[in-house]
């Protein structure tokens, strides 16, 4: 989920889902956490953010390499100048 404003302080907008994780549909036991947004690597119509997958199951983690890793998503904004 988002939500928007035009200043840190707020006021914030409805939040707005961006994304859901495909993996948890992969394996009763996978869940997906850490999402963190990297400013720093994105440009100025763009945010990436990164979050990883795993498993409540250490053998099902361990037998899957598609999880345990970290997934890259770039969210695009349509900017406007007014």
């Amino acid at each position: 989920m988002m939500r928007l404003s035009p200043a840190p302080t707020g006021p914030w907008s409805r939040a707005y889902r961006i994304y859901e994780c495909p993996e948890v549909k992969w394996h009763k036991t996978y869940f997906c956490y850490a999402a963190k947004a990297h400013p720093e690597i994105s440009a100025k119509d763009e945010l990436i953010i990164t979050y990883v997958c795993n498993s409540t199951d250490f053998w099902q983690m361990a037998s899957d390499a598609r999880i345990s890793r970290p997934r890259f998503l770039k969210i695009k904004f349509d900017v406007q100048n007014k």
